[in-house]
């Protein structure tokens, strides 16, 4: 069941009022609720929260809650849902990468390496290729590839501005499928988005699109700067999927951290895939049919959990929603988890305990 909650904003009594209903649902389906996700903040003072304690009241008829520890990574202390009954879900990397390159990058004064990155799109070129941060002595918000209103779709120059070519922008205020809407709409035939070290993200973009690194992005402005006027050309490979597992367990950048410094309690509890992960997505985002997206946060990550949640009470119906978190819990794994840079061991205020393991979970022997 989806409760809808959301307009303009998310107000306390649309949420109180989505949670009452769930109650009364939960008793009037013949095999009630097994699992509630979450997929927005709040939660920082559970003991006086309308919502967390509605949450408390679900967790009391039975329900396993799921939500999300927020995206203001990766600070310390930036963690959202801090009640103990509540299972709050960081955000980590699956195994599944959706790879989109940047090739052929060519022109009459010299070449620049292929540059690797995401983006869930068809190929595109060759074709010439230019940096928006050029034209913003003639248009202001080049560099951004937007103005105006955030969340519109605005383009700083008008159409017709280009004609087919792949342009380069630099990732920040605006969103990163929305600038790509943008070079679009002025007639760009490709688009190249230029980490802010942010991280990568294979989005499905509305144009043939690829999102590379900050130092790729550094090493393309350079180029593009040292090449202006030698006919610089580049070409979109288009997507493919890599399924190594090493893409997998590395934490997101954008996931909340604790340690949370209200009472001792550690946040967040666990973490599950939160990085590039595709579902439907609602009308008015600029996209063709069919209407889907790939989206990063903990709001994807949280519905990993709350998953898990139900399947455990399907595998393991002797547990109660507070012994399902703890056997999700002592049985998660950091194994392989590490921090964002790829490599440093994560700890309990990147991930809580570890990465969700099923096979693990519903042999748990031990629960608390």
């Amino acid at each position: 069941i989806a409760y809808d909650v959301c307009d303009a904003g998310c107000t306390g009594a649309s949420l109180v009022a989505a949670i009452n209903q769930v109650l009364i649902d939960a008793g009037n389906l013949p095999d009630g609720i097994a699992a509630l996700n979450y997929s927005i903040s709040g939660g920082g003072n559970p003991y006086n929260d309308t919502v967390e304690l509605g949450f408390l009241a679900a967790v009391q008829a039975g329900i396993y809650v799921a939500a999300s520890a927020g995206n203001a990574g990766p600070g310390a202390s930036t963690v959202a849902h801090l009640g103990p009954w509540v299972s709050t879900t960081a955000a980590s990397t699956h195994n599944r990468t959706i790879v989109n390159s940047l090739v052929d990058i060519d022109s009459d004064g010299g070449s620049l390496a292929d540059l690797t990155g995401k983006g869930f799109t068809s190929g595109y070129g060759p074709a010439p290729i230019i940096n928006s941060a050029d034209l913003e002595g003639t248009y202001p918000g080049s560099t951004l590839c937007g103005l105006g209103s955030i969340g519109d779709f605005n383009p700083p120059w008008p159409p017709g501005t280009f004609n087919g070519e792949i342009v380069a922008c630099t990732r920040g205020t605006f969103g990163r499928v929305e600038k790509g809407a943008n070079v679009l709409a002025a007639g760009a035939g490709g688009y190249v988005l230029m980490d802010n070290g942010a991280g990568l993200v294979g989005d499905a973009h509305v144009l043939p699109g690829v999102h590379i690194s900050q130092a790729d992005g550094a090493a393309l402005s350079a180029w593009i700067a040292a090449n202006a006027g030698d006919n610089p050309m580049a070409t979109i490979a288009g997507y493919s999927m890599d399924l190594d597992p090493a893409n997998g367990d590395v934490m997101a950048g954008f996931s909340s951290r604790g340690p949370q410094l209200a009472f001792d309690v550690n946040k967040p509890d666990i973490t599950a895939p939160g990085v590039d992960i595709m579902a439907a997505e609602a009308n008015g985002q600029g996209l063709s049919f069919p209407e889907y997206q790939i989206i990063s946060g903990t709001s994807m990550s949280s519905p990993h959990n709350a998953g898990a949640g139900a399947l455990m009470a399907a595998s393991r119906p002797d547990l109660t929603p507070q012994e399902i978190k703890s056997a999700l819990m002592l049985s998660s794994t950091t194994e392989f988890t590490v921090k964002e840079d790829g490599f440093t061991p994560t700890d309990a205020f990147d991930l809580g305990a570890g990465r969700i393991d099923l096979n693990a979970a519903k042999q748990a022997g031990l629960v608390m």
